[in-house]
């Protein structure tokens, strides 16, 4: 494993670590004011589809902000992990209740819609991570997922890209979040204290 590699795999388990200690009333007071915060932001007024996710496991609730979304008459897209378990696609959701239990114990759209996320420069994608920081930075699980579907987009602007975390995944102190060449960067980044922009140093 190389530095970089150990510096990727320190950082989950410390942000991992951070993830659990966050109690479950908190996890919904927090997740209530990120939502409130997305919702507020220009790039959602403006978006006319929205690439959202279904927040599990210590992720930001996403239900409040899903059902706005379709309220608002925005169309609303949601990731599913392929049948190989090795990528996800997007696909469009009308309802809630059209949610299904999928791969990894997560709740997905039905396939019957799929998403191509070139196809609508207007689109908002709101990207979940374990942590973000201030340069763009996005750390997941490491399988690579997001970096993966994200790469035909990595480089336009539109559609904006904005990581979404609770603060404490924010410019973690401490913690080392290494960037490699595929590794997809944030425009900005949104958590339960608001909104902020990302400053790409290279």
């Amino acid at each position: 494993m190389d530095n970089r590699s150990q510096q990727k795999h320190a950082a989950r388990t410390h942000l991992l670590q951070r993830r659990r200690e966050v109690l479950p009333q908190t996890l919904r007071t927090w997740s209530a004011d990120l939502t409130g915060h997305i919702l507020r932001t220009p790039e959602y007024a403006a978006a006319s589809t929205v690439a959202a996710f279904v927040g599990v496991r210590g992720e930001p609730l996403t239900d409040d902000l899903l059902r706005a979304t379709l309220e608002a008459g925005k169309h609303l897209v949601l990731p599913r992990v392929t049948d190989d378990k090795k990528n996800i696609a997007f696909y469009r959701l009308r309802r809630q209740s059209d949610l299904v239990r999928g791969g990894f114990g997560l709740r997905e759209p039905p396939t019957t819609e799929p998403y191509d996320l070139r196809s609508d420069p207007q689109a908002l994608l709101l990207i979940p991570g374990l942590g973000f920081n201030t340069a763009g930075c996005r750390l997941g699980f490491g399988k690579g997922h997001y970096d993966r579907v994200l790469a035909p987009v990595a480089d336009l602007r539109p559609p904006v890209r904005i990581g979404v975390c609770l603060h404490p995944a924010f410019n973690p102190a401490g913690i080392a979040l290494p960037r490699e060449l595929h590794d997809v960067r944030m425009h900005k980044i949104v958590t339960n204290e608001g909104l902020f922009a990302c400053h790409w140093p290279d």
